[in-house]
């Protein structure tokens, strides 16, 4: 009797251990729909993009700035008023800073640039998507150009150094796919795994320090991009697209208060320097920001609820690439007229 008593109170000890588990669990996603999600990818095939997020979509986070809002209709991060642009005249091709997830749709550089555009009457639309590097939006420069057809294309990079295999393989088109699990597609329709999943890559990008990862970039200053550079303008060229790279590096303050660019200013020239020759419009951000931090001491990169000065473009720099992008396409426009 007494064994049979303790059999019943530990399966009603297990059931209730169960229930509050799923309780917990329900409680938990409830608490990352609006902390962190992101939504489901979408992956493609010669297309403008390797993937892209699924259309109309909801997504918000609070891990890194706070950003909210409905992916629009294309499947990109724009506002809804930029996202009827089929083909707009500037198509802002970039990383997961342009995608900009961290802060307001009205806030970001798309945005902001075709604000800024009203007055030359070009309409603006980025495609800015995590993961893609200047080289991945190289890659797919002909889908691009033959869907958008817009009159300025303009690539957002934070980096300037790339190693010689990749070039070649831009080159030769056979650039690996931002490929996608199936599996991991599937797990991440639930929110806190999702969240889990960022915890463990932020864990592993923790063993990288800044002088890690400014090491492994400068093991590839010595490759030549100006053939890829070249290719790139001539295809924009046929396209009536003019092309332009804008560079936005981070920066690095030291105890008396100095700011300086992390960057190789060699590495730097050389790229500038290519981009000149290729007749592509090269952009570097360092001035505009060093300008900021020493008027307003407000750094373009970091969040409040991170570490300033590090991680994606704020709100701030997001304003500053949309200003010097557009002093760009604005004195194009005057000289046209």
């Amino acid at each position: 009797m007494r064994d049979k008593l303790k059999s019943h109170a530990f399966l009603f000890w297990l059931i209730k251990v169960v229930i509050a588990a799923i309780l917990a669990f329900f409680v938990v996603n409830i608490f990352c729909i609006f902390y962190y999600n992101i939504p489901l990818r979408q992956s493609l095939t010669s297309d403008i993009t390797d993937y892209k997020w699924k259309a109309n979509a909801y997504q918000s986070r609070l891990t890194e700035g706070y950003g909210y809002g409905h992916i629009d209709s294309n499947g990109y991060n724009n506002d809804k008023s930029l996202a009827e642009e089929k083909q707009p005249d500037v198509l802002i091709v970039g990383s997961s800073h342009m995608e900009g997830f961290q802060i307001s749709q009205k806030k970001n550089m798309a945005f902001s640039l075709n604000t800024l555009l009203d007055v030359d009457n070009l309409s603006t639309y980025s495609i800015g998507i995590s993961g893609h590097t200047l080289l991945t939006n190289f890659s797919n420069i002909d889908n691009i150009l033959k869907d958008k057809s817009p009159q300025y294309i303009v690539f957002e990079t934070e980096n300037i150094s790339f190693d010689s295999e990749s070039i070649s393989r831009v080159i030769n088109n056979n650039l690996p796919s931002i490929g996608g699990s199936e599996r991991f597609e599937a797990l991440s329709q639930i929110p806190y795994l999702r969240l889990l999943y960022l915890q463990l890559q932020n864990l592993e990008a923790s063993h990288m320090t800044p002088s890690a990862v400014d090491s492994e970039h400068s093991k590839n200053t010595d490759c030549d991009i100006a053939p890829l550079l070249e290719i790139i303008s001539q295809k924009c060229q046929i396209a009536n697209a003019t092309p332009v790279i804008f560079y936005h590096p981070h920066l690095s303050i030291d105890d008396e208060g100095n700011v300086q660019p992390l960057v190789q200013q060699d590495t730097l020239k050389a790229f500038s320097t290519a981009c000149k020759d290729s007749g592509i419009i090269f952009i570097d951000m360092t001035d505009s920001f060093i300008s900021e931090y020493e008027h307003n001491r407000t750094l373009p990169h970091g969040f409040m609820n991170t570490e300033i000065g590090t991680g994606h473009l704020n709100a701030t720099g997001h304003r500053l690439c949309a200003e010097e992008v557009f002093k760009s396409i604005h004195e194009i426009e005057r000289i046209k007229k």
